[in-house]
């Protein structure tokens, strides 16, 4: 479109300048006047050759282009993906359509039958945004710098997520990505537009941190770049004016030099305070600050649980011929009110694999119960896909060895739902267990969890229990399983709280089968109640999970 319009508009000026006194509807009346079109065909013949010259420059960009995608190697798998990886394809697939959707050429028809050819394949904004986020969460989360997670990235780049990080109010994690974005900035050949948003962020992350000094210098070099900025130069006004106020009363009250560095950063910490935003990006549940700053520490692999006496590992058969010759290997990594078990080696590589393979091409982004109805959310980021028995022979086996592990029902249990956790995947600490007994739950609420990892992860993508101080890392065909249920009072154990903690580098996949209390009641207690719920009311009350 842009050499289009640069042709067009040397063709405007040659034919204003050649007719200069003519009109269209009376050329053909005089021989003076057609004697000038000769002199315009000339004209047009140069028109034709600039355009051709800027629609070359264009086809050579765009041929540039389609050489960087062919040359771009892709990581051999999911699971060994860094975080800039995804973010990179992103970027560069949606520039790219930008590019060559931007023109209207005799080719359009090409790059439409492409788009519908995908239909829907290709990523948007809101899945570079999604990335944007998903960064900000593993910084936040694992405390990783801005080079980690995005390499050898462009300013745009650098200043998007620190746009998405503001837009969060998350001003230390804006200022951070906004800083590696000048860093890379090149002052001579970068469009000033991308270093005036640059400083213009910058200066607005340094005042929400307190730092009018920095706001003040970031306000300056904007100014160097774009001297009649309005808003900028109200804002220079300000911030000098505040910085001059608070000099004054500095010296007006005769203050040591370190009696006045304390003061001034206690009114800082107030500062900071004020303008914190009042929620937590990565906590949308509301779970407490105690409960998530121990997810997070979790997540970060740091030790809470110690047991007062040695954990065991252990071989269970129970009495069943065919599980002599292989019984199943138990590691108890928590006992007392939740015994959290884990079975090592639960299911084979090949079988793992299989699971992967049914379910990929079915995956559909995972909901949550939220106002009435089933629908996304930011506080759970995967895909999901229910498997039942008739998709595929395994999982009737997988079925009847989950049975046979827990001694639990299989015949009511929930199907088996295959996850996977992509880049800065996660689950906020939730439980699995509703809480709450209706007519729509004629088996009762889900009395025990049973998830199975089916590939390894890289980095990150643990399951951390902030309550119970303990984590369970990622290691394909291992399985964990725990009650959410205390079948001593049949009350909900809200000490189950746990979450999925973000995938730093790799690809997380799982396998869940969730057991209801129907069919499931084996303590005494469950027979002193009604016919319709053989299970007591619930006695501790819990955020619904899908």
């Amino acid at each position: 479109m842009r050499a289009t319009t640069s042709a067009a508009a040397i063709f405007v000026v040659v034919v204003a300048a050649t007719l200069a006194v003519a009109s269209a509807k009376d050329l053909f009346a005089s021989s003076a006047n057609v004697q000038k079109l000769f002199g315009i065909e000339k004209n047009l013949g140069m028109v034709i050759k600039a355009y051709v010259k800027a629609e070359q420059q264009r086809l050579d960009e765009l041929l540039r282009k389609a050489e960087e995608f062919s040359g771009v190697v892709a990581p051999q798998s999911d699971l060994v993906m860094q975080p800039s990886d995804g973010f990179n394809v992103i970027s560069r697939l949606i520039d790219g359509m930008h590019m060559l959707e931007s023109s209207e050429t005799a080719a359009s028809s090409i790059v439409h039958a492409f788009r519908d050819q995908m239909d829907g394949l290709l990523p948007s904004r809101e899945d570079l945004q999604g990335v944007a986020m998903a960064f900000l969460r593993l910084q936040r989360t694992y405390d990783v710098p801005v080079t980690r997670l995005l390499s050898n990235g462009r300013p745009q780049d650098y200043l998007y997520v620190g746009q998405v990080a503001h837009d969060q109010g998350d001003w230390a994690c804006a200022r951070l990505w906004l800083m590696q974005g000048l860093a890379v900035a090149n002052v001579s050949t970068d469009r000033a537009e991308i270093l005036i948003d640059l400083y213009d962020y910058l200066a607005y992350a340094e005042l929400q941190l307190g730092n009018m000094t920095e706001a003040l210098r970031y306000s300056q070099l904007l100014l160097a770049l774009s001297p009649f900025h309005e808003r900028i130069l109200r804002n220079v006004q300000e911030y000098r004016r505040a910085l001059q106020e608070q000099a004054a009363e500095n010296q007006t009250q005769g203050q040591g030099q370190q009696q006045q560095q304390v003061q001034n950063q206690v009114k800082q910490q107030q500062v900071q305070q004020e303008l914190q935003p009042n929620y937590d990006a990565d906590n949308l549940l509301g779970r407490n600050a105690t409960e998530m700053e121990n997810f997070r520490r979790l997540c970060r692999m740091e030790q809470l649980y110690k047991s007062p006496h040695p954990l065991t590992c252990r071989l269970y058969h129970y009495n069943k011929p065919h599980l002599f010759y292989r019984p199943f290997k138990v590691e108890h990594v928590r006992v007392g009110v939740v015994n959290m078990k884990v079975f090592r080696d639960f299911a084979t590589p090949k079988e793992c694999q299989t699971l992967k393979d049914v379910a990929i091409n079915r995956l559909k982004r995972a909901v949550a119960f939220q106002a009435n109805v089933f629908q996304p959310t930011d506080f759970r980021i995967s895909t999901v896909h229910w498997l039942g028995e008739e998709e595929h022979p395994l999982v009737s086996t997988i079925n009847n060895r989950i049975q046979e592990a827990t001694n639990l029902n299989i015949s009511s249990a929930e199907s088996l739902q295959i996850s996977n956790y992509g880049m800065g995947g996660h689950y906020e600490p939730h439980l699995d267990h509703h809480g709450e007994r209706s007519d729509d739950m004629p088996d009762g609420d889900r009395l025990a969890t049973f998830m199975i990892y089916l590939s390894p992860v890289s980095a990150g993508g643990a399951t951390a229990f902030p309550r119970l101080g303990v984590r369970v890392p990622p290691s394909a065909g291992d399985a964990a399983f725990w009650h959410n249920i205390d079948l001593r009072d049949n009350s909900g154990n809200s000490n189950t709280l746990h979450g999925g903690c973000p995938v730093l580098a790799g690809s997380k996949w799982v396998a869940n089968k969730w057991f209801p209390e129907g069919g499931n009641t084996q303590c005494p207690i469950f027979k002193q109640h009604s016919e319709r719920y053989p299970w007591s009311p619930r006695k501790a009350k819990a955020t619904p999970a899908a």
